[in-house]
């Protein structure tokens, strides 16, 4: 007997708003200070999501270096989240949630300097 109660329903339950990278109207160089490369997938105004060879666990403090063509900003947070996402030929790739430490509203400033 089906006791299903209709189809699943997700419930949102993220604070703030995500936008994928690839809509961002201004290509951003994000770092993990001191230099360690990552991948922007999305950006919110309470954080980020990002791919690195960097492992943290969750609870590490980190600063975000994210630079456009003309300006750059130091992002601190905390990661919440970490998993392996794939195997690559110079070792694992972890997806990173970061949380960051204070409301920010980059995601404005970019459209508007791309505006």
């Amino acid at each position: 007997m089906d006791q299903s109660l209709g189809p699943r329903v997700r419930l949102e339950r993220r604070a703030a708003r995500r936008v994928a990278a690839r809509y961002l109207p201004l290509a951003l160089t994000v770092r993990l200070r001191p230099a360690v490369p990552v991948v922007l997938l999305d950006i919110s105004p309470r954080g980020v999501l990002v791919e690195s060879p960097c492992r943290c666990g969750p609870g590490t403090r980190v600063a975000l270096q994210v630079t456009s063509r003309d300006r750059s900003w130091v992002l601190q947070g905390r990661i919440v989240r970490s998993a392996v996402v794939r195997l690559a030929p110079s070792g694992p790739v972890f997806r990173s949630a970061i949380a960051f430490d204070d409301f920010c509203d980059l995601f404005g400033v970019v459209k508007a300097q791309a505006g």
